[in-house]
């Protein structure tokens, strides 16, 4: 029963990041904002408030604390998020995209990777830094995480690119409703995301997975749905920045939401807590890291002669991707 619920929420996830993007897709071919703005900021903080609800949940709502969750939730759902990335390739592979998208998306992946590296610090070094102000405690680190995220997004409003390849067809709805129609699918991402946490952590107990483990397996692949979905359509809708933007915006945003649940919780700062069991969190940042370098070649890279030369960096992606798999088995 409870994975027939986990199934029914994930198509629910599935149904509203689709429509999501489509309204996106819209507002890019409407208005003169950057794509990478509307794709790193706008959709990304969207498609990824399955991750902010099930992370604040998890030292929330949920009976028991458990800030391990949380930190697998962010994690594996970034490791998806860059799997994604090379499946939808691999799936337009006759479109070679990756050729295509603004090479300013790089400068979004370099602030993801310093703030996956600020992290790794703190778990491979286990030094939390924590402080206290009052009757919070919380890690420095979080601090140090959000500041890069505002100023990545204000980079990013900085971005020029061509938008889409097909821009000249400009939707006739207007950005009024545009916005609406957003608004009303966000929400029952939110409404939807609520419920996996609870049914993921229930799942977790009954089939006596680790935490970090259900997080980065249950969590991560159900709440990186919406940037698995839109990302295809967007990819179809041959809106290749937005699309990237996409998932690496809500790399940077799920980060960011890790600071946000550390000083909110009142357990204490729960990067220090997770350094008592610190195995699992870092070997996916690392993986991480890993694949996020592969990609940013990738996006360095001149266009590609051949068909092999220009799939090996999703292929990567893809195996890597696997062998975290299996090694977390």
């Amino acid at each position: 029963m409870l994975l027939i619920r986990y199934l029914i929420l994930a198509l629910l996830l599935i149904l509203a990041s689709v429509k999501a993007s489509i309204y996106i897709d819209n507002l890019d071919r409407k208005s003169n904002i950057s794509g990478a703005l509307i794709g790193g900021l706008m959709l990304a903080a969207i498609t990824s408030l399955p991750e902010l609800i099930t992370s604040i949940s998890s030292v929330i709502i949920l009976e028991t604390s458990n800030p391990n969750l949380a930190f697998g939730n962010v994690f594996g759902s970034n490791m998806f998020n860059l799997l994604v990335i090379g499946v939808v390739d691999l799936i337009f592979i006759k479109r070679f995209f990756l050729d295509k998208v603004s090479k300013t998306n790089n400068k979004s992946l370099m602030f993801s990777m310093a703030m996956a590296t600020i992290m790794l610090i703190v778990f491979q070094f286990g030094l939390p830094f924590t402080i206290h102000v009052g009757s919070f405690t919380f890690s420095l680190v979080s601090i140090f995480i959000l500041m890069f995220y505002v100023v990545a997004m204000s980079e990013m409003a900085k971005f020029d690119d061509d938008g889409p390849e097909d821009k000249e067809d400009v939707p006739s709805i207007s950005i009024p409703r545009i916005l609406l129609g957003f608004s009303f699918w966000a929400a029952i991402l939110v409404i939807s995301s609520i419920y996996v946490t609870v049914t993921a952590d229930q799942i977790a107990q009954i089939y006596h997975l680790d935490n970090t483990f259900a997080g980065a397996l249950f969590l991560g692949i159900c709440t990186s749905l919406p940037e698995l979905t839109s990302t295809l359509n967007l990819v179809r809708l041959r809106n290749y920045n937005v699309a990237i933007s996409n998932c690496i915006g809500s790399n940077i945003f799920n980060l960011a939401i890790i600071s946000v649940v550390d000083i909110i919780y009142v357990g204490g700062n729960i990067f220090e807590i997770a350094l008592i069991d610190a195995k699992g969190a870092t070997t996916l940042l690392y993986f991480v890291l890993f694949n996020s370098v592969v990609l940013f070649l990738a996006l360095l890279r001149r266009k590609s002669i051949s068909y092999i030369s220009y799939l090996i960096p999703s292929l990567i992606i893809f195996s890597s991707y696997i062998a975290y798999m299996l090694l977390s088995l």
